[in-house]
């Protein structure tokens, strides 16, 4: 019979030589690598829903989105108060400007009045002289057509002697009296203006005294009114030229 293995003593158990290693023994142990496609891969973006609050159609509701959704809404958020604070910025400066413009607008109205008022008084006195003159051409005019009138009315008489003539020559013979003529011819006058047949020559001498009377009167009148024509236009041109230097000092100033 089979005998049974006797226990080996320790000291022959430590007399042994060492086993050698096995070849998976001996072999590092590597660290376990993912596989490669997993490696490559980007990490899974956990989009989480959220709830915003909307204001529409006057009324506020919830609105359920995504945290990526969120994200866009800060970044355009933030890229509007950026826009926001550049227009803000930018109204200040215009703020600024409007202010100084507007002071610049009043110092310049002050300008324009201090230099209206300093003009009115030409300007006023021009306007006088003016109407002045205004005045004076119409009535050298009134008086060139009166005397020419005078004139007509004794030509008209003159040529057509007859009893009404002579009563019509009173009217000429008070008008007459203003020029200087004798008293003794202007007496003779009706008498003279009735005559139908040949004047005598000391009627002609009246006559002709009193022609040359009204033409010389005449002459005068309308040489006032030449002149009363000419003072009118020199106002007209004065009152001109202080109108035009105001507005070209007004705008001079407004510039």
């Amino acid at each position: 019979p089979a005998q049974p293995a006797q226990p080996v003593p320790a000291a022959v158990e430590e007399a042994k030589p060492p086993a050698a290693p096995t070849a998976a023994a001996a072999a590092p142990v590597e660290e376990c690598a993912p596989p490669a496609a997993v490696c490559c891969q980007e990490p899974a973006v956990t989009v989480r829903p959220a709830e915003i609050l909307v204001f529409e159609g006057g009324k506020f509701r919830l609105e359920v989105t995504s945290e990526a959704f969120i994200a866009t809404a800060d970044a355009k958020q933030r890229e509007l108060r950026l826009a926001l604070k550049g227009k803000r910025q930018a109204c200040e400066t215009k703020k600024v400007e409007l202010q100084a413009a507007t002071a610049e607008h009043a110092a310049a109205a002050a300008r324009i009045t201090a230099a209206q008022e300093a003009a009115r008084p030409g300007a006023e006195q021009a306007a006088k002289s003016l109407a002045s003159a205004q005045r004076g051409e119409e009535a050298c005019a009134g008086e060139a057509s009166r005397i020419k009138n005078l004139e007509d009315s004794f030509v008209q008489l003159r040529d057509n002697p007859s009893d009404k003539a002579k009563k019509a020559s009173a009217d000429l013979i008070r008008e007459l009296r203003l020029f200087g003529l004798e008293k003794d011819l202007l007496d003779s006058l009706p008498a003279v203006l009735a005559k139908k047949v040949k004047r005598a020559k000391k009627d002609k001498e009246a006559v002709t005294a009193v022609e040359e009377t009204l033409a010389s009167q005449s002459r005068a009148r309308v040489s006032l009114w030449e002149r009363s024509k000419a003072e009118k236009k020199r106002c007209q041109e004065a009152l001109a030229a202080v109108e035009s230097a105001a507005a070209a000092l007004v705008t001079e100033l407004a510039g």
